[in-house]
């Protein structure tokens, strides 16, 4: 199945979405977004992490991933470079984009509001239950694109390699432990002016944000005058 960018233009005909095309530069944050919206709803695709990896190489975006995660963390760069082969990442054995610290600060160190967890090969196996988290209304559904399958043609052969054992054995065999789809909330409140005033990479995840709201504020200025 491939859709992300599809399901989020469907959605986007009924709710405000994060751009399908990235033009915020926060899609696939290595950590979640800080909002004041009580009524915030979160969505987290995880999904094989062997067909991710080959997503990431053969897409060609294996360095601007890895580099995004790693800026906003604040800790030394040390991402992927352009020209690394999905073969040669593995055979280095060197885990550089973080996947499971990621996922861990959406389910569970940064859970600030619902946010559902689905598989992404389950994606439209859940339509309707997709649309009733978002509290969409059901005739939403009908917009939703048709499932394709999604490419593997190199899944056996990624997982098969000792360095994919090595960096992602024990986080792949957490997620196939995890239900298809999972709505997960938080046990009490976090407030923003802690998690600021506490961790360093919320303060520079914070000024980026801020800097893109003002950006979208002259942008719109200007192109009412």
């Amino acid at each position: 199945m491939s859709a992300p960018r599809s399901l989020w233009k469907s959605i986007q005909k009924y709710a405000r979405v994060n751009p399908p095309v990235d033009s915020d530069g926060f899609k696939h944050s290595y950590l979640p977004l800080l909002s004041r919206n009580l009524n915030l709803k979160r969505i987290f695709l995880f999904g094989n992490v062997a067909l991710s990896l080959a997503s990431l190489f053969r897409r060609k975006f294996q360095a601007i991933q890895s580099r995004k995660v790693q800026y906003r963390s604040l800790v030394s760069m040390n991402s992927v470079e352009e020209t690394c082969s999905l073969p040669q990442y593995l055979l280095a054995g060197q885990e550089k984009f973080w996947f499971a610290s990621q996922f861990s600060n959406y389910r569970q160190h940064y859970l600030f509001s619902n946010t559902l967890f689905i598989l992404y090969e389950a994606v439209f196996d859940y339509v309707r239950d997709f649309v009733d988290f978002l509290e969409l209304p059901r005739s939403a559904i009908s917009l939703f694109p048709c499932s394709k399958l999604r490419a593997s043609s190199n899944r056996r052969e990624v997982e098969s390699s000792p360095g994919f054992a090595q960096m992602y054995g024990e986080y792949s065999r957490y997620l196939e432990s995890l239900p298809d789809f999972q709505v997960v909330s938080p046990q009490q409140a976090m407030p923003m002016r802690s998690v600021i005033l506490k961790h360093s990479h919320y303060r520079r995840l914070l000024y980026l944000q801020l800097r893109w709201e003002a950006f979208q504020g002259m942008k719109q200025r200007f192109t009412m005058v």
